[in-house]
């Protein structure tokens, strides 16, 4: 009876020690996440001011931080830290009040790094969805799927019902913003221009994702 008592008594311990850390743990991570958006806020007032006479630069630019600040939320909510893609998606539709597109694949957990990354792939592509693609025209759409498998992870984002798509004149400083984000995770980007929409397929190698 009294080893019954005492393995029930530090059992209870370790349990109070554990619920004092992830409190612990809890508070720390709602610090982190104020003083990130603090920075963050302070980040985007500096390019509006700095670039008050070119508002339309400013705001792809802002764009382009909330993207990341508004990844950093959906990690902090998540499970251990891992992000679904499917949410991650998802999420950089929100800010322009519409979804139009149709997502397949399997649930697939993201690293932090890789979601930041990803994050700013997906915003760029909707954004030119938007601007110049499918999400032009009220009838367009977007066919999103993904296959993560021994090989790595492959992301397909295929556009449909849009204006007739070519292959840009130039780079601009988006495409190699996608470019530059998806080869920093070891990754390649295709991306092809039939008259029917873009194309894009991003391979990411197979240790990449968390799960």
């Amino acid at each position: 009876c009294a080893l019954i008592i005492m393995i029930a008594h530090a059992y209870r311990r370790l349990v109070a020690n554990y619920q004092a850390q992830e409190r612990e743990k809890n508070l720390m991570l709602r610090e982190l996440d104020h003083r990130s958006k603090n920075t963050f806020q302070v980040v985007e007032s500096i390019v509006v001011q700095t670039l008050h006479d070119d508002k339309a630069k400013a705001q792809v630019i802002t764009g382009r931080i909330r993207a990341v600040s508004s990844t950093n939320d959906i990690i902090s909510h998540a499970a251990n830290l891992q992000p679904d893609l499917r949410t991650l998606i998802r999420a950089k539709f929100e800010p322009f009040g519409q979804f139009r597109a149709n997502l397949d694949g399997a649930d697939v957990e993201l690293a932090p790094d890789v979601a930041r990354n990803l994050s700013l792939v997906f915003h760029e592509l909707v954004t030119n969805a938007i601007k110049h693609g499918a999400l032009s025209r009220a009838e367009g759409r977007i066919d999103i799927g993904w296959r993560n498998d021994a090989s790595g992870l492959t992301v397909t984002w295929t556009e449909r019902e849009g204006p007739p798509a070519s292959p840009p004149a130039q780079r601009g400083f988006g495409t190699r913003l996608v470019i530059g984000c998806v080869k920093s995770l070891g990754g390649r980007v295709d991306a092809d221009f039939p008259p029917e929409g873009l194309t894009c397929t991003i391979r990411l190698p197979g240790d990449i994702t968390a799960g």
